[in-house]
């Protein structure tokens, strides 16, 4: 079954621990939450810990080295901010559609205002702007969804999150690309931004990043990074 999956990870993560420690910021105060937001933060660490057990573990099997032939495209210097829809592009192009990012970003892409806008629901700001976030997942899936509809496609569009890269890489060895968000230079995120929408806190982390998943090898991850002219 053709397929197109899409996960978010590290940045996804710092998202649900800073919206949990707004959640219990009143508890805090008083003593009582202060257990329960180190039970957080440890949590989040052993996370971040047993993902890169992950990484080991996926990568020490009885194949050690696979590398789909996909084309990477990068981002610059048309969308300066577009890494989530450029990575869209290269799978899309690696399944067999001839579309370019720029259409993909004028014309799929559900774009919000900075400040006034969920990454959850649309594009923070615009790709094509440098003062602009980003979306995670959910967006992209729906660009993914209504390209394909206008194609009269029958592919299914997945979002894997909460999926680790043991699991990812058997995607992978079965021919798929898996677009993955992570950050810049595997950069520790941090809080770059602050706005509310709707009551809910948003918490915009630096560095975000989407890339591709393409590959491994015994000790390593291949990703199209849309930064560089070649996987890194």
């Amino acid at each position: 079954e053709e397929q197109m999956l899409l996960k978010v990870s590290m940045i996804e993560q710092t998202e649900i621990y800073e919206k949990e420690k707004n959640e219990n910021a009143e508890e805090e105060k008083t003593g009582a939450g202060t257990v329960k937001a180190a039970e957080i933060e440890e949590s989040l660490e052993k996370e971040k810990s047993d993902e890169k057990e992950s990484f080991k573990a996926a990568a020490a099997r009885s194949k050690s080295y696979k590398k789909l032939d996909v084309k990477c495209v990068l981002q610059n210097p048309e969308l300066p901010t577009g890494c989530e829809i450029t990575a869209l592009t290269i799978v899309l192009n690696y399944l067999g559609y001839d579309v370019d990012k720029l259409t993909l970003a004028d014309n799929f892409l559900d774009k919000g205002r900075v400040g006034e806008t969920s990454p959850y629901k649309a594009f923070v700001g615009n790709p094509r702007d440098e003062d602009a976030c980003g979306a995670f997942a959910p967006v992209i899936v729906n660009s993914a969804k209504r390209y394909l509809y206008s194609e009269n496609s029958d592919m299914n569009v997945y979002n894997v999150t909460g999926a680790d890269y043991s699991e990812l890489v058997d995607y992978v060895d079965n021919g798929h690309p898996v677009l993955v968000w992570e950050t810049m230079w595997m950069a520790k995120p941090h809080i770059a931004a602050e706005w509310n929408v709707d009551g809910e806190t948003i918490v915009w982390k630096s560095h975000e990043h989407a890339m591709v998943l393409i590959g491994y090898t015994a000790d390593t991850y291949i990703m199209a990074c849309l930064l560089y002219t070649s996987p890194s």
